[in-house]
């Protein structure tokens, strides 16, 4: 694990701040139009997607996950960073034996967000089916989580036909019964964020990869 950061990039930027909490809030009305007219609930879902292993790629995500971190009282975060660690330790172990880690993200607490106001894009896009077009025009389907493609939807044989491997890369694949949710537009809007965000550093960053749980331990982003 890297040297923990020490300046507070989480307190920087309070307009960018209200700004993606804007695009979050357009984020979760989409997601949940989507989720409505598929027929998706989260309820009583035996899988909890807070197991799911994730990485996440801007630093202006990571500095609001500090903000809402810094916000805490000093004993929670102090148990929210034990957590981080135990995770680590749990994830390690699976990657080493090339598996998936199936570890509890450290932000869970009785099945509930600590800090579910400043969770991340995919935190919020996760579960239904998605679609992304890329800069050269390719459309990339994502299936969905595990009870999206058991809805009924998913039964229409064009939709079984183009999963492979838990995601679906396809430039030409017809829509079917089944709604799916753009992520394009929010992409292209967090990344705008990320760009004016990183207007400050001192020097070009390295591409963020981490893992919640690694952005809990390298504390907020220091972009000096």
């Amino acid at each position: 694990m890297k040297k923990k950061n020490k300046s507070s990039g989480a307190k920087r930027e309070p307009g960018l701040f209200r700004r993606l909490e804007a695009l979050y809030r357009r984020m979760e009305l989409a997601y949940a139009s989507c989720a409505e007219e598929a027929g998706l609930s989260c309820a009583d879902c035996p899988t909890n997607c807070c197991t799911s292993f994730f990485q996440h790629h801007t630093y202006v995500e990571w500095s609001y996950l500090w903000r809402g971190l810094l916000e805490l009282p000093d004993h929670r975060r102090r148990e929210i960073v034990r957590l981080a660690e135990d995770y680590m330790g749990e994830a390690g172990s699976a990657l080493a034996l090339n598996a998936v880690p199936k570890a509890m993200c450290p932000l869970n607490s009785d099945s509930l967000c600590t800090l579910y106001s400043y969770r991340m894009m995919i935190c919020r896009m996760h579960g239904t089916r998605n679609v992304l077009t890329m800069p050269d025009g390719r459309r990339r389907f994502f299936p969905g989580c595990a009870r999206f493609v058991s809805l009924p939807c998913t039964a229409d044989p064009s939709f079984s036909n183009r999963q492979e491997g838990g995601r679906v890369v396809s430039r030409d694949t017809p829509d079917d019964a089944c709604p799916s949710l753009d992520r394009t537009p929010f992409y292209a809007e967090l990344a705008a964020l990320e760009r004016e965000f990183l207007t400050r550093a001192a020097s070009p960053l390295t591409r963020v990869n981490l893992t919640l749980a690694e952005m809990i331990l390298l504390g907020p982003p220091a972009l000096r």
